[in-house]
């Protein structure tokens, strides 16, 4: 398989129309998660060691996770796959001077990231561009990093993503993963009635996306595609203290991120959906995982 192969074409209709779907709701939920991200743009659970006091620490925590130990310098690139206004981005070109490429598939935000990315002088460093999961571009083979920070979630034919991470490393580049998983061997089964389960169909419901995945499977694709390296590491006890944030009070979110008169549509279902996953991440339902892989040089 070379780095040059594109993926074959999937139902644009059927992706088109979910795609759109996901873009508006991201579209409708940017006020709220502007003020959720505060400075640092985290779109994402935060995570909490001995040394985290606040919750920006806990979005810039994920962050040094992601890119630690890559040997990042200002000779690498990275693909930030569904960044959202660009936070992981901008920490990247700030701490390591590497160049970034941001995709997603809201366009609103990608004018946003790049206004951001002025407004913080690292537009020379860091890119957006409204794009798709599966699509590749002109940079086939060439990023040393790519990352999914809570994206990979969105994704439902995850085998085709595989194949389009490897088209878009380089040789002896890496990707990363954090975001959340079912914490089992086996998906839930149609029909499945469990306390579990609603708590699954809740977090659907609410955040928009497929359904979970045991990291297993993951693993699999992975180890099918012909990456190597393949490690992944259940940090949900990092992530509890979001989660029983969001349990205890389902306007944690509410309090974490205060939100104007006229809540956009969706926003009571996502916080919801944040809180059937930290019950669930809680209960053993779900974990919440960061997972590696290297492809050979």
């Amino acid at each position: 398989m070379t780095a040059a192969r594109l993926l074959p074409k999937p139902d644009l209709q059927v992706m088109k129309t979910r795609d759109w779907a996901v873009a508006d709701y991201y579209r409708r939920m940017t006020g709220a998660y502007l003020r959720y991200g505060g400075s640092v743009h985290g779109w994402h659970f935060g995570l909490w060691g001995q040394q985290t006091s606040s919750h920006e620490e806990s979005l810039l925590l994920s962050n040094r996770l992601v890119s630690q130990d890559c040997q990042l310098d200002e000779r690498s690139s990275v693909l930030d796959v569904g960044c959202g206004v660009g936070g992981l981005g901008f920490f990247i070109a700030r701490t390591f001077g590497s160049r970034v490429l941001g995709t997603t598939i809201c366009r609103q935000h990608v004018i946003l990231a790049r206004r951001l990315a002025r407004e913080q002088g690292l537009q020379d460093l860091v890119t957006f561009r409204h794009l798709a999961f599966h699509r590749t571009g002109p940079e086939l083979g060439s990023f040393h990093l790519v990352v999914n920070q809570e994206s990979l979630c969105y994704v439902r034919d995850k085998a085709a993503y595989v194949h389009a991470a490897w088209d878009m490393l380089r040789p002896g580049g890496r990707l990363r993963v954090v975001d959340g998983f079912l914490s089992g061997e086996e998906p839930f089964s149609p029909g499945d009635d469990s306390p579990g389960e609603a708590l699954h169909m809740e977090l659907m419901r609410g955040w928009k996306i497929p359904p979970l995945e045991p990291i297993a499977r993951l693993r699999g694709l992975l180890d099918a595609q012909g990456f190597t390296g393949i490690s992944s590491r259940d940090i949900s006890s990092m992530a509890e203290p979001s989660a029983r944030a969001f349990t205890e009070n389902l306007d944690a979110f509410n309090a974490l991120s205060p939100v104007p008169q006229g809540l956009p549509a969706g926003f009571r279902e996502h916080v919801k959906a944040a809180a059937a996953f930290g019950e669930g991440l809680l209960k053993g339902v779900f974990c919440y995982a960061f997972l590696e892989a290297i492809k050979p040089a």
